[in-house]
C-alpha cells in the first residue's frame, strides 16, 4: 500500500463503474518539505546524490510513520506529508468527526523533527543539507489516478498553498499560512511560538500574512497534549515513545556525510582494515587453540 492508501484500496474493491474513483476531504492539513540546497543537490546529480536522498527520505519515512501522519510522496527532492484524513478518504466515520487539534501539533512536531535529520547529511564537508517546511491547512479532493501504476493524489487549493509557503520559508524554517496559524493559536498549545512574516505577495496568490512556526522549550511539554494515536490503517505507527525521541534526537547531533572527498575516503578506509584484519588474527588464533585442545584430549583418552 505504498501508492494507494488501504482505505482506498478497500473502496476500489466495491468500485465495479468506469469512472473515476474520488472524494472530497472537507478539512486537511498537508506539509511540504524541501531539502536543500537544491541548486547544489541538482547540478551534481548522480549516484551520490542518490544515495543522500535514499538515505535522507528513509529517514523521513520511519519519523513520518512514528508520528501517525500521512506520508503522500516525494518528488526529487520534494517530500510531501498529509494528516491521516487524506490516507482514509472514504471513512465514514473519521471524515464525520471534528477535526482532531492534535493533528496540527503532530505536524509541528513532525516537522521538527524533519528538520533535525535533515542537518545529518551533508553532500560535502562543506555543503550541509537543511530543510525548508511550508504548512497550510483546509479542503481537498483525493482521487485515484490511471490504470497502469495508478496512485492516489491530493488535489486542490490546500496542496498549492502549502508548496507556496515552502517555496517562501526561509533556511531550516517552518512556514505556515495564516489559517494554520490561527488554528494553531486557537488551541493555546504550550511551548509553540508564531512569529509573523508581515504581509507578503505570493505567487498565485496574492497578498497574505504568514507564519514561522517553532517549538521552545522540551518537546515533553507537548507529550500529553500530542498523544498520537496508534493508526495501523496507515503506517502501523504507535506513539513516540521516550526511548524513540532519545534515539531520534541522537541521530540529529550525528551529520552523515554521503560523499566524502577521495582523501577522506581512503583514509577511512585505511582505519577500518586494520581492525577488520586484527579481528580475523584473533579469531584465528581461538581456533588453532580450541583444535589443540581437542588433540590432546584425544590423545589423553586413548
Amino acid at each position: 500500500y505504498t501508492l494507494i492508501p488501504r482505505n482506498v484500496v478497500a473502496k476500489q474493491g466495491e468500485h465495479h463503474s468506469s469512472s473515476m474513483l474520488g472524494t472530497h476531504i472537507e478539512h486537511c492539513t498537508i506539509m511540504f518539505c524541501s531539502l536543500e540546497p537544491q541548486e547544489q543537490l541538482k547540478a551534481e546529480f548522480s549516484e551520490k546524490v542518490f544515495s543522500l536522498l535514499n538515505e535522507a527520505f528513509s529517514a523521513f519515512d520511519r519519523a513520518v510513520k512514528r508520528s501517525g501522519m500521512f506520508k503522500y510522496q516525494h518528488v526529487s527532492d520534494w517530500y510531501i506529508v498529509a494528516c491521516p484524513r487524506a490516507a482514509k478518504p472514504f471513512d465514514e466515520e473519521e471524515q464525520s468527526q471534528p477535526y482532531p487539534d492534535r493533528y496540527y501539533l503532530a505536524m509541528v512536531v513532525l516537522a521538527d523533527e524533519l528538520k533535525g535529520i535533515a542537518r545529518r547529511y551533508a553532500l560535502r564537508e562543506d555543503c550541509r543539507c537543511w530543510l525548508k517546511v511550508g504548512l497550510h491547512c483546509g479542503p481537498v479532493a483525493g482521487a485515484v489516478i490511471g490504470c497502469y501504476r495508478a496512485f492516489y493524489c491530493l488535489y486542490g487549493d490546500a496542496i498549492n498553498t502549502s508548496a507556496r509557503m515552502c517555496k517562501y520559508a526561509g533556511e531550516d524554517k517552518v512556514h505556515c499560512s495564516g489559517d494554520f496559524a490561527a488554528a494553531l493559536a486557537s488551541k493555546a498549545f504550550p511551548s509553540i511560538t508564531l512569529e509573523s512574516q508581515g504581509v507578503q505577495d505570493i505567487k498565485g496568490k496574492g497578498p497574505m500574512e504568514t507564519f514561522n512556526v517553532s517549538i521552545e522549550g522540551d518537546l515533553d511539554s507537548l507529550e500529553n497534549v500530542l498523544n498520537v494515536r496508534s493508526s495501523s490503517d496507515i503506517t502501523g505507527a504507535a506513539p513516540q515513545t521516550r526511548a524513540a525521541r532519545a534515539k531520534s534526537i541522537f541521530e540529529r547531533n550525528n551529520t552523515r556525510v554521503i560523499a566524502l572527498p577521495q582523501r577522506e575516503q581512503k583514509k577511512s578506509t585505511e582505519e577500518i582494515i586494520p581492525h577488520v584484519e586484527t579481528s580475523s588474527w584473533k579469531f584465528s588464533i581461538r581456533i588453532v587453540l580450541r583444535m589443540a585442545s581437542y588433540f590432546f584430549s584425544l590423545s589423553g583418552l586413548s
